[in-house]
C-alpha cells in the first residue's frame, strides 16, 4: 500500500485479528451487539430503538480522545474521538453516514468501502487518525449536482441489488475502479472488485460495471 494510511490500516487489521485473545476478549466479537437506548441488549429480531454501542470497543483500550479533522463529502468536519476508532464507526455513530455498512470487521467483505483521497478503502479497519486532513467520500456523497453517478444509474438499470446490504460498498469500489480504468475487462474486474455479495448477484454486478463504463464514456 505504501502510504501512511495503508500502514495504519494493516496495523489495525492485525490488532483486530488478535484482540479476541487478550484479557478483554469477552467484550469483543465479530459482529457488534445491538443495544437499546437504555443500554439493554435488544432481543433477536427486535431492533426497535436499537443502536450500535461502539463505545464498548474502546472502553477496554481507554484511548484518549483526539480532535480529528477531515473533509467528508466536500464538507470540513471535526470529530473528537479515540484516534484508533475505525473510520466506519465514526461515520455511522458520530456523523450519521449510515450508508456505509458493517459486514465483517476484518476488511474482507467490502461492505464498509469508502473513498479516501479517491482510493477505495475498507473503513472497518482504517483508524480515523489515518484520514486526518484527507478527503473522505461515502455513498451519500457519490452523486454529483448533475444527478446520479454512472455506477448508481447502471445499478438501477441492471437491477443489481437483491437484499442490497453490500451494495453501497460495492458501488464505491466500482466507482474507484472506473476512475482509474474507464473500460475494464473481465479479468481486471475480477482482480479489482473483491467485495462479497452474499446474495450472489455477481453476473448482474459484472453487467452493471460494463454498463457504467459505457455511461461514463457517454457523459465525458
Amino acid at each position: 500500500m505504501g502510504s501512511r494510511a495503508g500502514c495504519l490500516a494493516w496495523r489495525s487489521v492485525s490488532c483486530l485479528l488478535n484482540i479476541g485473545n487478550g484479557p478483554n476478549k469477552d467484550i469483543w466479537s465479530r459482529r457488534p451487539r445491538l443495544r437499546r437506548q437504555d443500554g439493554r441488549q435488544a432481543p433477536g429480531g427486535d431492533f426497535t430503538g436499537a443502536v450500535v454501542d461502539s463505545r464498548r470497543y474502546f472502553g477496554a483500550i481507554r484511548a484518549v480522545e483526539t480532535m480529528i479533522s477531515f473533509k467528508l463529502n466536500g464538507n470540513e468536519v471535526d470529530v473528537d474521538v479515540p484516534e484508533e476508532m475505525p473510520l466506519l464507526w465514526v461515520l455511522r455513530d458520530h456523523l450519521a453516514m449510515t450508508g456505509t455498512k458493517y459486514g465483517c470487521g476484518i476488511a474482507l467483505c467490502g461492505a464498509c468501502t469508502v473513498h479516501v483521497n479517491e482510493t477505495a478503502m475498507r473503513s472497518c479497519v482504517l483508524p480515523v487518525s489515518a484520514v486526518q486532513g484527507a478527503e473522505v467520500r461515502t455513498i451519500e456523497g457519490l452523486a454529483g449536482e448533475a444527478g446520479m453517478h454512472p455506477v448508481q444509474q447502471a445499478w438501477i438499470d441492471e437491477q443489481v441489488p437483491q437484499c442490497g446490504y453490500c451494495q453501497s460498498g460495492m458501488i464505491m469500489a466500482v466507482a474507484a475502479l472506473l476512475a482509474k480504468d474507464s473500460d475494464p475487462d473481465d479479468e481486471t474486474i475480477n482482480k479489482s472488485i473483491t467485495n462479497i455479495c452474499r446474495c450472489g448477484t455477481y453476473p448482474r454486478i459484472r453487467r452493471a460495471i460494463h454498463h457504467a463504463a459505457d455511461l461514463q464514456q457517454d457523459s465525458a
